[in-house]
């Protein structure tokens, strides 16, 4: 049994190490839509998206690119301080936003197909230390307007 005994425990160890779960350097928290029409008459209509995500890293983090669907689209990021300007950083909470308008061209000037096939309704592109990495939106919370 003795001689046994290094490879159980080397077996436990590799077992243990594997049910560790690494932490994601993106989280995705919280992704909404909201369609919105404009008050003046013959305005325009469109969607809103928003996605929440929480930095998990002390890495150098980019945002590439954002797909919605298979659109590659111009997003904005929005930070939730005043500190301007402001970098990425590790605990940072931040806001990818797209505003869709009806009837307007989405598509990024610099549009790229998507690099991988997924299951989802967004794609977010990101460089963590210049390597590329992918995070999928699987859908979007669906936000009601108020009615007065």
């Amino acid at each position: 049994m003795k001689r046994y005994f290094p490879f159980v425990l080397l077996f436990y160890l590799v077992q243990f190490g594997f049910a560790q779960k690494k932490e994601r350097p993106i989280k995705v928290i919280e992704a909404t839509q909201h369609n919105w029409i404009s008050g003046a008459p013959g305005g325009r209509t469109g969607t809103n998206y928003s996605i929440k995500v929480y930095i998990n890293t002390s890495r150098k983090v980019e945002f590439k690119n954002l797909w919605i669907g298979a659109d590659n689209v111009e997003f904005d990021i929005e930070f939730f301080s005043l500190d301007i300007p402001k970098k990425i950083q590790q605990g940072d909470s931040i806001l990818l936003t797209f505003n869709k308008v009806s009837g307007e061209s989405s598509v990024n000037s610099e549009a790229m197909h998507l690099p991988i096939a997924y299951k989802g309704e967004a794609l977010i592109a990101t460089t963590i230390d210049s390597k590329a990495r992918y995070f999928i939106v699987k859908s979007f919370k669906r936000l009601k307007g108020k009615r007065t």
